[in-house]
């Protein structure tokens, strides 16, 4: 549908709700219901759901320092000291920790060079 004909379909619709509506009716009925008080709404004590309210919030201050972790993460001492190597530096240090990836030895360096079954069995070595 095209916009003209959306614009003239709209139109059309507000023309026959604008008919059907008697704003003189509409309003009395809503004088009449406001005198009559039907449909107010009632006024609800507030001294309960405060109350319940703060009680929430005193128990969940009470039980949080046993919610929360009293472990620290470990400081990294380390980095301050590797910034002024070099690159070539840092692969030698990198090389000097001996360290070993045993899944690495089986795949290429990239993984843009596995194929499927190559990516489904590093998948399957790296969850063990």
């Amino acid at each position: 549908m095209d916009e003209r004909r959306l614009e003239q379909t709209a139109r059309r619709l507000g023309e026959t709700a604008e008919a059907r509506v008697d704003p003189e009716r509409v309003a009395a009925r809503v004088i009449a219901r406001l005198r009559s008080g039907e449909g107010m709404p009632h006024a609800w004590p507030g001294w309960p759901w405060l109350t319940a309210a703060a009680a929430t919030l005193l128990v969940g201050l009470a039980v949080s320092p046993f919610l929360v972790s009293d472990r620290t993460p470990a400081p990294v001492v380390a980095a301050p000291l590797l910034d002024p190597l070099t690159g070539d530096e840092l692969a030698e240090v990198l090389d000097s920790l001996d360290l070993h990836a045993p899944i690495a030895d089986q795949f290429p360096a990239s993984l843009d060079d596995l194929n499927e079954s190559q990516l489904e069995a590093l998948l399957a070595a790296m969850e063990g």
